[in-house]
């Protein structure tokens, strides 16, 4: 991938139980990894997780939330070359139609409010701040939001190049958004 062999500053915007922070900890071992979370319990969780996983000491825990977390903008330096997010991305009136099990999630963990876009909204309106200018943010959606998260895109102009990558069914699952308008950096390999 277009990272490999770099030392990346990550941040992991909505940790829940750290799976994703975990996971690129392992993969790129040299990576700096910020996971933040407005709920507590997550992140005690989270951080049990990491030390079950051995990567306790290669992610900082942070207890915020997201728009907290976006302002003041800081010097270049200190931006992250990659912000990756698992928001809440179901409407609000779909929630009560969720699997018991999943219902068990906390209701924050799962509501992207009346249109489901929410959390996404406000991480494509307020990511440009943090991230470098060579910087992605990559976040995951639901079936049938890519022309919703395009239209917000094109609207907040604050980002200039999306993709959609495919998930194993062939369904649009993250979003890919860059600073930059260069050629496709993430390839489908």
């Amino acid at each position: 991938g277009v990272y490999s062999g770099q030392t990346l500053n990550v941040l992991d915007v909505g940790t829940g139980s750290a799976n994703i922070a975990i996971a690129l900890a392992k993969l790129f071992p040299d990576c700096h990894i910020t996971a933040i979370d407005n709920s507590q319990t997550a992140l005690e969780v989270a951080k049990k997780n990491a030390q079950f996983q051995h990567v306790s000491q290669r992610i900082k825990f942070v207890y915020r939330d997201m728009s907290d977390f976006f302002d003041p903008i800081p010097p270049t330096e200190e931006r992250f070359d990659l912000i990756i997010s698992n928001p809440p991305y179901i409407k609000q009136s779909d929630l009560t139609f969720l699997p018991k099990d999943v219902q068990c999630e906390p209701g924050n963990a799962l509501n992207g409010g009346k249109e489901g876009l929410e959390q996404i909204n406000i991480l494509l309106s307020l990511s440009w701040k943090i991230l470098k200018p060579s910087g992605h943010l990559v976040f995951e959606i639901v079936d049938g939001q890519s022309a919703a998260v395009y239209s917000a895109f094109k609207y907040l102009n604050t980002c200039k190049h999306i993709e959609f990558k495919k998930d194993y069914r062939g369904v649009n699952r993250y979003a890919i958004c860059r600073l930059q308008n260069t050629d496709a950096l993430i390839s489908d390999k």
